[in-house]
C-alpha cells in the first residue's frame, strides 16, 4: 500500500460539516485543546496541575516548606523565608517532554522534569527584585531575562542548571525582556554599561542547535555576526511582538509598528510602504 504524505497539516484546520471521508487528507473532522497556526497545528494553553499542595501564599520556606507532587517530593535548604514565586513558564526537553519552570523574586529557578522538582539556579550572581520574568527557547536554549538582571540562559540538552548569559555579552549587562525569532534570541529594554535603554531591542547571531552558552555571539560590530541592536522611538507604553512569514514585528500604543525581514535586514524599519 503506497504512503501518502501529509504536507501543510494546519493550513485547513477542522471542518465539522462535511462527512470526514469527504474532507482534503490535511483536514481535521474533530479536535480538542489545538489551535491552527501559519500552517501549523500545536497544543493550545490549558490549565494545569503542577503541584498538588502549593502555599496559598506562593510562597517557599526554607525551614519547613516544600513542594510536593504527585509521585516524589523534593525539599532543600536554598531559598528564604521571605521568598516568593513569581513567575511560571515552561520550556520542551527532548527528554522529558514539557518541563515546568519556576522563578522567584530571589533569582532562584526550580524545574519540574518527570514530576520531580529540582533546582536548576546559576551559582553566582543572583539578583532580588519583584520585576517581572520573561521566558523564550530557542535552538534548544532555555532564556530568562527580567529588569536588572543578567539573562539566564541554559543548554537543556547538556546543562543541569541555567547560568549567566556568556559568549561576548559584556558583562553586567542586563536586559528586561527576551524573545526568539528563529535561530535568534532577542532582548529589549537594555541597560548597558549601567546606562538604561528603555527602548533598545538587541539580537544574536543565530544559534546553533544545543551549542555550547559560550558559544553564542551579540557583538554589533562584528563583520562575521549578523547580530545587531537599534535604539527605538522613546515612550513608556509596554511592547508586543510577534513573527510571521520571516518577519519580526514591533509594536505599541502611540508608535508606527516596526518590521524586520530578520534573513535581509540589518535594522527594524516602519512598517509603512
Amino acid at each position: 500500500m503506497p504512503t501518502l504524505p501529509l504536507r501543510q497539516l494546519g493550513a485547513v484546520g477542522v471542518i465539522t460539516d462535511a462527512n470526514p471521508y469527504d474532507l482534503p487528507p490535511n483536514a481535521f473532522s474533530n479536535c480538542n485543546n489545538v489551535i491552527f497556526d501559519e500552517k501549523r497545528v500545536q497544543r493550545s494553553p490549558v490549565f494545569k496541575q503542577v503541584f498538588n499542595s502549593v502555599r496559598s501564599t506562593l510562597s517557599y520556606d526554607a525551614s519547613t516548606g516544600s513542594f510536593d507532587s504527585q509521585t516524589a517530593s523534593y525539599e532543600s535548604a536554598e531559598g528564604a523565608a521571605t521568598n516568593a514565586v513569581r513567575f511560571v513558564s515552561s520550556y520542551q526537553d527532548p527528554s522529558s517532554g514539557e518541563v515546568v519552570l519556576i522563578a522567584d523574586n530571589d533569582g532562584t529557578i526550580r524545574t519540574y522534569p518527570n514530576g520531580f522538582l529540582s533546582f536548576a539556579t546559576p551559582g553566582t550572581s543572583l539578583t532580588t527584585n519583584d520585576e517581572p520574568w520573561s521566558h523564550t527557547q530557542v535552538a534548544g536554549m532555555s532564556v530568562l531575562a527580567r529588569k536588572g538582571m543578567v539573562p539566564y540562559i541554559r543548554n537543556i540538552k547538556t546543562d543541569p542548571n541555567y547560568g549567566l548569559l556568556s559568549g561576548d555579552w559584556v558583562t553586567g549587562d542586563t536586559a528586561a525582556v527576551v524573545r526568539s525569532f528563529l535561530d535568534y534570541i532577542i532582548v529589549m529594554n537594555v541597560t548597558k554599561s549601567g546606562v538604561d535603554y528603555p527602548t533598545m531591542v538587541k539580537w544574536s547571531n543565530p544559534v546553533e542547535y544545543a551549542a555550547a552558552t559560550s558559544t553564542i555571539n551579540w557583538d554589533p560590530s562584528n563583520p562575521a555576526y549578523v547580530a545587531g541592536e537599534n535604539v527605538l522611538a522613546t515612550n513608556d507604553e509596554p511592547w508586543s511582538h510577534t513573527q510571521v512569514a520571516g518577519m519580526s514585528v514591533l509594536a505599541r500604543k502611540g508608535m508606527v509598528p516596526y518590521i524586520r525581514n530578520i534573513k535581509t535586514d540589518p535594522n527594524y524599519g516602519l512598517a509603512i510602504s
